[in-house]
């Protein structure tokens, strides 16, 4: 969804596109041969997967040439980046860094203005934030919070579950069923 609701960027035929609620026709924003989650900002920038097995890229919701914005990490054998969330300032995200090795997996914090990343926690499935200060993350079927600051990008005490039987994919792909 566009922050101000009335858009929703999606993939399809191997691009992702955008169309407006108010009845515009699709517009192609680029190529995303395998698309694999996005977010969007207020300065309608979009960040996305093209891939299952790609860096996260970003790219303008005008449309445009698609940037890189995280980098797979060799030294941890990741496999693929995946399901960003912009957080509220628009400038940084999480996002899912998938490992062949399911140690190294976890959830990252990222950022447009630089390649930088800081861990927060080992997982296998998506996270996101949740107003005004958790972090929202699966552990096997149990949706788990843990106190988060979004301006030091700081987890803080215990997680602790909120839901039993979350829905996962059993393909590996990182997708849980919650959203928030």
């Amino acid at each position: 969804w566009s922050p101000d609701s009335r858009r929703i960027a999606f993939f399809a035929g191997g691009k992702l596109k955008k169309v407006d609620l108010l009845g515009a026709p699709p517009q192609t924003l680029c190529d995303a041969p395998d698309g694999d989650g996005g977010t969007w900002n207020h300065d309608d920038v979009v960040v996305f997967a093209p891939t299952q097995t790609s860096p996260l890229f970003r790219v303008s919701a005008a449309g445009g040439v698609p940037e890189p914005v995280t980098q797979l990490d060799q030294s941890r054998q990741e496999t693929g980046h995946k399901l960003p969330f912009f957080l509220p300032d628009g400038k940084h995200f999480l996002y899912l860094a998938l490992s062949s090795k399911i140690e190294n997996s976890g959830i990252y914090v990222g950022s447009l203005e630089s390649k930088e990343r800081k861990f927060l926690v080992s997982a296998v499935n998506k996270a996101e934030f949740a107003a005004p200060d958790h972090l929202l993350f699966a552990r096997q079927s149990t949706l788990m919070a843990q106190h988060f600051d979004p301006n030091r990008l700081e987890l803080g005490g215990d997680p602790f579950p909120i839901a039993e039987q979350v829905g996962l994919s059993g393909s590996n792909n990182g997708a849980a069923g919650f959203s928030v």
